[in-house]
C-alpha cells in the first residue's frame, strides 16, 4: 500500500501556486525587473549576469508588455563563442572562467542599461533588447556585439582568441511562447556557425512553399538513411556507473554536418512524418541496444513518445514489433512520455501507456512537474520512472522554490518506489545539490553531451568521470537540449 499523497500534494500546490504568483506580478508590470533588483539568486556564479531561468522570466514578462503595446518591438540575441573548445583544452579551465567573465563585461557594455543579457549555459549568452521591430535596428546591435567579441582576449593567445555567432529573433506582437522564440533563435544561431562562423544571421519564418521544399527534402533525407540516433548516458551517481542511456534523434545534412532536433522536427510534424521517425529511432534504438548488452547485459535505453505516436492505435504492436525483431528484453526498454503535453493532449493516454506497460516495457514521466496534473498521474500511469525537467534543476543549488520542488518530486518518487532521474545536469554544483537531496540518477552535459553509437561504446569502456564530468563546472557547464539546444 503507497503512503497518501495530500501532505505531498499540499506542498506542492502552495510551491507552485507562489512560483506562479510572483511571475505574474511581473508580466502585470509588462516589464522585466531591472537588473538591480533582481534576486542574486537567479544570477550566474561565475559572471553575475542572470541566468537561464531569469532570462526566461524576463522574456515572458516583455512578450506580455508587446501585447499590450502595439508597435513596439524587441529581439532575442543567442550569442554563442566559436572556438572557446580549444581555449578549455590548451589553456585550462582557470583561463576559460576569465575569457566567459570578460564576455560578460563587453556584452553589458554593448547593450543599454533597459537590455537584459543572461548567461544560458557555458558558452551561451543571451541578450533581449528593444528594436521596435525593426531589423534595422536589430542589425546594428548584433554588428556591435560581434565588434565587441572580436577583440582579442588579454588572457589567451590571440591565435586562440575566441569569437562568437550570434542567432536573432524579431518580435513584434507578443504572442509567440518564449520557447519557440528561443528555438527559433537558435536555428539562426545554428545558420550563423554553419555559414562561416563570426557572423549574425537573423531568423526568416518560413512560407508554404518553403514548407514544402524541407518536408521534400526531409522526405529524401529519410529515405537515404540519413536519420542517425545518439545516446546520452544516465549516471548512477552512487557508483559513477552509466545504467541507462536515452536515444536521441539526429540528422545528416548534405554537407555531412549533424542536425540536431531543432533543425527539422517542425518539418516533420507538420508532414507528418514525425510517426515514421519515431519509429526508426525506436526500432535502431532497440537494434543497438542488443548489441550493446551482450557485454554489458544490464544495460538499459530509454525513447521517447510523441503525441501523435501516443494517439496512433499501433503503438504497442510497434513497439513489441522492435522488441522482437531485435531480440531484446522489454524491460531494458523506457518509453519517455512527456506528461505536460502527451498526456494532457491524448484521449485515454493512460489506457495506452497501461498497454504499453502490459507488454514489460518500462514507463517514465519525462519533464516531470512542469504539467497540470502531475500528481494525477501518478495515481493513473503504471510508471516506473520520474524525470525531473531541467528547469527545476537549473535553480537547485539556491534556496528557493526550484530547490524545494526538486526535493519534493525525489520524495515523491521515493515514496512511491519510482527511479527519479535529473535533467540537465551542467554543473558539479548541482550534481552536488541533487546528491543531498538523494537523487540517485543523473544526466547531463556535466557527464556526456549525446553521442554516436560508437562513442557511446568508447565512453562505457572506460570510467565515464575521467572523461567530460572531470571539467571545471563553470567553464564547461553548457545549455542542453530539450530548453535551448535539444
Amino acid at each position: 500500500m503507497h503512503p497518501p499523497l495530500r501532505n505531498e500534494y499540499s506542498v506542492w500546490r502552495t510551491l507552485f501556486v507562489d512560483r506562479f504568483r510572483r511571475r505574474r506580478v511581473v508580466e502585470d508590470l509588462g516589464e522585466p525587473e531591472r537588473a538591480d533588483d533582481v534576486d542574486p539568486r537567479t544570477r550566474d556564479a561565475l559572471t553575475g549576469l542572470l541566468d537561464r531561468t531569469a532570462f526566461h522570466d524576463h522574456l515572458q514578462a516583455r512578450l506580455t508588455g508587446l501585447q499590450q503595446n502595439a508597435g513596439a518591438g524587441i529581439a532575442v540575441m543567442l550569442i554563442d563563442l566559436d572556438g572557446f573548445k580549444a581555449v578549455n583544452l590548451i589553456d585550462g579551465h582557470r583561463v576559460g572562467d576569465a575569457v566567459l567573465t570578460e564576455v560578460a563585461r563587453r556584452l553589458s557594455g554593448a547593450v543599454r542599461a533597459d537590455d537584459t543579457v543572461a548567461r544560458i549555459g557555458g558558452d551561451e549568452f543571451a541578450v533581449l533588447c528593444d528594436v521596435a521591430g525593426d531589423a534595422a535596428a536589430a542589425t546594428l546591435t548584433a554588428q556591435r556585439l560581434l565588434q565587441s567579441l572580436t577583440q582579442p582576449y588579454a588572457a589567451v593567445a590571440a591565435r586562440r582568441s575566441p569569437t562568437a555567432s550570434i542567432g536573432v529573433r524579431l518580435i513584434c506582437d507578443g504572442h509567440d511562447q518564449p520557447h519557440d522564440i528561443v528555438r527559433e533563435a537558435d536555428a539562426a544561431l545554428y545558420r550563423a556557425k554553419r555559414e562561416g562562423k563570426s557572423c549574425f544571421r537573423i531568423f526568416v519564418p518560413r512560407g508554404p512553399e518553403s514548407s514544402t521544399d524541407d518536408a521534400i527534402d526531409l522526405r529524401e533525407r529519410l529515405d537515404a538513411g540519413a536519420l542517425v540516433v545518439h545516446y546520452q548516458p544516465v549516471l548512477d551517481a552512487t557508483s559513477g556507473e552509466i545504467v541507462s542511456v536515452e536515444a536521441l534523434a539526429r540528422l545528416r545534412g548534405r554537407d555531412g554536418s549533424t542536425l540536431p532536433p531543432s533543425q527539422f522536427i517542425a518539418d516533420a510534424e507538420r508532414s507528418g512524418m514525425i510517426d515514421e521517425i519515431g519509429s526508426l529511432v525506436l526500432r535502431q534504438a532497440c537494434r543497438d541496444l542488443a548489441a550493446i548488452r551482450r557485454e554489458y547485459p544490464t544495460l538499459r535505453v530509454s525513447v521517447n513518445v510523441s503525441p501523435r505516436q501516443l494517439a496512433d492505435g499501433t503503438i504497442t504492436a510497434t513497439v513489441a514489433t522492435a522488441l522482437r525483431e531485435a531480440a531484446l528484453p522489454a524491460e531494458a526498454l523506457t518509453l519517455e512520455i512527456t506528461e505536460s503535453t502527451a498526456l494532457s493532449t491524448v484521449p485515454r493516454a493512460d489506457v495506452v501507456v497501461k498497454a504499453l506497460a502490459g507488454i514489460g516495457v518500462q514507463i517514465a514521466l519525462d519533464d516531470f512537474g512542469t504539467g497540470h496534473s502531475s500528481l494525477e498521474m501518478l495515481r493513473t500511469i503504471p510508471a516506473h520512472e520520474l524525470k525531473i525537467d531541467r528547469g527545476f534543476v537549473s535553480g537547485v543549488t539556491r534556496v528557493g522554490v526550484e530547490h524545494d520542488v526538486v526535493a519534493i518530486i525525489i520524495d515523491l518518487g521515493h515514496r512511491r518506489g519510482l527511479r527519479v532521474v535529473a535533467e540537465g545536469v551542467e554543473t558539479i554544483e548541482q550534481a552536488d545539490a541533487l546528491g543531498r537531496l538523494g537523487c540517485r540518477y543523473l544526466q547531463g552535459f556535466l557527464y556526456s553531451r549525446p553521442v554516436p553509437l560508437e562513442e557511446l561504446i568508447g565512453v562505457l569502456a572506460h570510467d565515464p568521470r575521467s572523461g567530460p564530468a572531470a571539467a571545471s563546472a563553470s567553464s564547461t557547464a553548457l545549455g542542453s537540449g530539450d530548453d535551448l539546444r535539444p
